[in-house]
């Protein structure tokens, strides 16, 4: 005999009547649950229509520690990806930051090739200048590296709500920051197409992000 009963206002089964009692047993309907098979006027509770199985006895009581989530970032099919033109006014505001740091870690050794006899000759200019060079190359990666390992955003991308992260939303390695650094300057280099790649990839992923393993996400007004 097939049986059906009323579950959370549906209907449910057919099944037997063994598997009935078992329902039962493992607490899935009650007693009171409403019970029907073909030949009967109307749905009626379990207990009416068929015989109370004996109650197993309870089962010994056991302690299990409390689940506790690990704590870790969202799920990749959960991130939010930023787009060309917020990672762009980032990048606008990053720049101002750079030029202000520059000009003042600069100043001096552009006061000294004032004061140093300027132009005795091509070599003392080029010296000059391929210190002021190197130093503003060394200004520039120590500030990008240093945000993106220590706080995961430089302060253009903190203003609009962008993190640098790995594909499973953890902070990137100082070897990864580095390589996306240069990655960076390989991307304005050829046109700056490895910035424009942003605007067509599925993970809004430019050429530096693909060779350092990285994408950039939204992140929370809390941020």
């Amino acid at each position: 005999m097939e049986w059906f009963y009323a579950l959370n206002g549906k209907q449910e089964g057919p099944v037997s009547e063994v598997e009935l009692t078992q329902l039962l047993r493992n607490g899935v309907i009650t007693t009171a649950t409403l019970v029907w098979h073909a030949g009967m006027a109307d749905w009626k509770p379990y207990s009416a229509v068929i015989g109370m199985p004996p109650v197993p006895p309870p089962p010994a009581a056991s302690y299990a520690p409390p689940y506790v989530p690990p704590v870790a970032y969202p799920a990749a099919s959960g991130f939010v990806y930023a787009g060309f033109w917020i990672r762009f006014w980032a990048y606008v505001i990053d720049g101002i930051v750079i030029g202000a740091i520059r000009s003042i870690v600069l100043l001096p050794l552009g006061l000294s090739m004032i004061e140093d006899h300027p132009f005795r000759s091509p070599a003392w200019f080029i010296t000059h200048v391929g210190e002021a060079g190197f130093s503003s190359f060394v200004i520039t990666a120590a500030y990008f590296v240093f945000f993106w390992t220590q706080y995961g955003a430089t302060p253009g991308k903190m203003v609009c709500k962008l993190k640098v992260v790995t594909p499973e939303g953890n902070p990137i390695s100082i070897g990864q920051a580095v390589g996306r650094y240069f990655g960076q300057i390989l991307s304005g280099i050829i046109l700056c197409i490895g910035f424009l790649m942003v605007a067509w990839d599925d993970e809004k992923r430019s050429l530096h992000d693909r060779l350092a393993e990285t994408r950039v996400i939204r992140v929370p007004r809390s941020f």
